[in-house]
């Protein structure tokens, strides 16, 4: 339900994302920020403010989460507290911020284009253990997704 806090049991717009990802349920951001700071994760949050720097002077090729709050409210002062800092997305003219999920995707890109650029998509031996372990999961994930019956005509409506 949109607005209720928590998130939808099962989100089809994914694209199957959801195969590749193990999803971490905490009960709130504050939780959530401290569990992944205690993995030596690097939490910057997408905020405009004078202490933000753009958002690709970042590095990215360490473990890092990325904060994004809601398009009205931003992110909340107790989640950026627990952040190591701040980046925005430089912008030309009236505009001051991107839609939330456009600004996730330029930022996520250029993680991406960090992380490629250190190395790190070379290709990787499918029996490493972990490798093998992540192709294990899909397919594990995948034969138990294909045993679910098929949603009927009417819960497609809702």
């Amino acid at each position: 339900v949109p607005g209720s806090g928590g998130l939808p049991a099962l989100n089809h717009t994914s694209q199957g994302a959801q195969r590749w990802i193990d999803l971490e349920r905490h009960p709130d951001t504050s939780t959530a920020l401290k569990a992944l700071k205690a993995e030596d994760y690097a939490c910057y949050a997408a905020h405009f403010s004078e202490r933000a720097v753009d958002f690709r002077s970042v590095d990215y090729t360490r473990p890092t989460a990325l904060v994004l709050g809601t398009e009205k409210f931003g992110v909340s002062d107790e989640a950026l507290a627990l952040c190591d800092g701040e980046v925005i997305i430089p912008m030309a003219g009236m505009t001051q911020s991107l839609n939330v999920s456009v600004a996730a995707a330029v930022i996520l890109y250029e993680a991406q284009r960090q992380r490629e650029d250190a190395g790190r998509y070379e290709p990787r031996d499918p029996s490493e253990p972990l490798q093998r372990d992540l192709i294990e999961r899909w397919v594990a994930r995948d034969l138990a997704r294909r045993k679910l019956p098929l949603p009927d005509d009417d819960s497609l409506a809702d």
